[in-house]
């Protein structure tokens, strides 16, 4: 029972959120973003993380190629 419950522990959202993740949505549907391709400029997003969330407006999207370079 506690393998069960570890391995639980470790598939839950919370979880994931706690080691620096976020769940993304775009609002007001509140639908779970996965994809940059998902959202456009201008868009109302709320970010949920460990601690709280907060509402954001996306400013700017990256594919993957260009987000590696912004971080040079």
């Amino acid at each position: 029972l506690g393998r069960l419950a570890a391995s639980l522990e470790v598939l839950s959202p919370l979880s994931s959120l706690s080691r620096g993740y976020a769940i993304v949505r775009r609002l007001p549907e509140r639908q779970i973003l996965r994809s940059r391709s998902e959202v456009e400029v201008g868009a109302d997003v709320e970010v949920t993380l460990a601690e709280g969330s907060m509402a954001c407006k996306v400013l700017e999207t990256y594919d993957s190629e260009l987000t590696a370079e912004r971080k040079k």
